[in-house]
């Protein structure tokens, strides 16, 4: 299943990625120095070129909406890195440096054969996986009836951490900032969490916006609803919509589930559209069920989550991957507010004034009124 947010990732680091090498060639830099960022551009690029592929030959299970609305966009960033590696080609040859374009190609095939080996290996994996749950369900809203939806974990509170919120928001523009917009937030806001300009162009600008631009997305509304179904919702506030339990929650209970459109599902929010764009950090799991009875009804059986199955490992182990989680939930709580923290020491400043004016005004009264009692 094409994952759009991902691919959306991959194209925005691939044209970074191009124009760091430009910038570097242009500065004098020596090209073998650059091994790492042509691989970093090549990984991304032939991300989405397959994507494309595989969006052009219908094999993917869409609607002729969605595969026409992601194919015509897919198609036109495979279309923008080809004319850009063509580019970084013709640089390589104009400054006599043919030969190592020629090795890199060779490394290039050899890196295309190794992740088709991998994904083959994944699939074999998760298939074992699925045939061994025989009892695999989705979540339906009556699961956790009885409990009155899946109990949140608390999220530790981190908003007046700077080092949390910075890597929050670096979390924030790689991950969320393709699908979902911020537009009550200002980049430049993000000065108030210890960065300077110069930071936040350098490292979470991934796009051409300037320093004062707010935080918006290329992807329409209606593009939005074509790929997930709905339009994905704008993240300004969304952690005083939900709190931020819930979305601490909600980020570290997805889990497989090739039921449904995107290939995941959701603890939290049963049957959500949203894919798992942070699996790669955490890997696939998938959840196991047991049925038991219901203790109202002993007539009745239910569902009931006892656990999660890992079945690839992530790039982050699970206690880092939660620590990441709670950086990224506390950055998009100060987002909804950024002068929460300035609200709650002036509440304290003015509920000390009002205490000490109240006995002020309390002993007043008492000698106006002395002689009379």
């Amino acid at each position: 299943m094409i994952d759009p947010i991902t691919i959306g990732i991959a194209f925005t680091v691939a044209q970074k990625t191009v124009s760091g090498i430009k910038q570097a060639i242009a500065l004098g830099k020596d090209i073998n120095e650059l091994g790492g960022q042509f691989a970093r551009f090549f990984e991304n690029a032939d991300q989405v070129h397959s994507a494309s592929s595989k969006l052009q030959s219908g094999k993917e299970s869409l609607t002729d909406g969605q595969i026409r609305a992601m194919s015509i966009q897919t198609a036109m960033q495979s279309k923008a890195l080809r004319e850009a590696e063509k580019q970084l080609k013709d640089i390589l040859i104009w400054t006599g440096n043919k030969d190592v374009w020629d090795e890199m190609m060779r490394e290039r095939v050899r890196m295309y054969k190794e992740r088709a080996e991998e994904e083959r290996r994944r699939k074999e994996i998760i298939a074992k996986a699925h045939a061994a749950m025989v009892d695999r369900v989705l979540i339906g809203t009556s699961v956790f009836a009885n409990e009155g939806g899946f109990p949140l974990d608390k999220a530790p509170d981190r908003v007046s951490n700077n080092a949390s919120l910075q890597n929050g928001a670096k979390i924030f523009v790689n991950y969320c900032l393709n699908c979902h917009s911020a537009t009550s937030m200002r980049y430049n806001r993000l000065r108030d969490i210890g960065l300077t300009d110069q930071q936040i162009k350098d490292n979470l600008i991934l796009t051409d916006a300037k320093v004062g631009d707010l935080m918006t997305i290329a992807m329409t509304p209606k593009e939005g609803k074509a790929f997930f179904g709905k339009t994905p919702p704008d993240l300004s506030v969304e952690a005083r919509a939900r709190g931020t339990d819930w979305l601490y929650t909600y980020f570290r209970t997805f889990y497989k589930d090739d039921a449904t459109q995107t290939g995941w599902n959701n603890l939290v929010y049963p049957n959500v559209g949203m894919p798992h764009v942070l699996w790669q950090l955490q890997g696939e799991r998938a959840a196991k069920f047991e049925e038991r009875k219901d203790p109202h009804d002993e007539s009745r059986t239910e569902k009931v989550f006892v656990g999660f199955e890992q079945l690839t490992p992530g790039t982050m182990k699970p206690q880092e991957y939660d620590d990441n989680i709670a950086d990224l939930v506390s950055f998009m709580s100060w987002m909804a507010e950024p002068v929460q923290l300035e609200r709650k020491r002036l509440g304290v400043v003015v509920l000390l004034f009002l205490a000490i004016f109240t006995l002020l005004a309390w002993r007043l009264n008492k000698a106006y009124w002395k002689d009379i009692h």
